[in-house]
């Protein structure tokens, strides 16, 4: 994937010399007039959605650090055996800094659709015990207890 122009649409770059393109099996790519398959225009989409993903979600994280409400998360997984393992590198909003937004912050925030994201991100939290116990359930290592916090200070844009 590749931004084309403005960058802010992308675009597939095919290795023409690459083993995998072949013209005996395998999807076509473009039609007998060198026009885009069906097929290559549905792949082609899918990039830009990821793309355009991408673009969204550093955009969210910039607006996010830019108001310091990014905070390392950390996880302690203790099995059964009493082994604890040490998740870090996790980055969350904090939710008390998030409620502690002065109200213009939190309008714009608002605005911008990030808010909302933040909330949704700072609720998924509570998945993190539903993926113990399915964890538990599907015969992987038995996780006997998690502990997550919030460690050192809140990521800002510099």
């Amino acid at each position: 994937i590749k931004p084309i122009d403005d960058g802010k649409t992308v675009g597939a770059a095919i290795d023409m010399a690459s083993g995998l393109v072949n013209e005996e099996e395998g999807d076509a790519l473009f039609d007998e007039n060198g026009k885009e398959t069906e097929y290559f225009q549905r792949v082609n989409g899918f990039l830009n959605q990821v793309f355009q993903g991408e673009v969204a979600a550093q955009r969210y994280t910039a607006a996010l650090e830019e108001h310091g409400l990014l905070q390392e998360m950390r996880l302690l997984l203790e099995d059964v055996n009493g082994k604890v393992t040490e998740l870090t590198g996790i980055w969350s909003p904090a939710a008390n800094l998030v409620q502690d937004l002065p109200d213009d912050v939190a309008l714009k925030l608002h605005k911008s659709g990030h808010l909302a994201a933040t909330h949704v991100a700072i609720q998924s939290m509570a998945q993190i015990k539903r993926l113990v116990r399915l964890n538990n359930m599907r015969g992987g290592t038995l996780i006997r207890s998690i502990k997550a916090e919030m460690v050192g200070e809140p990521k800002q844009d510099n």
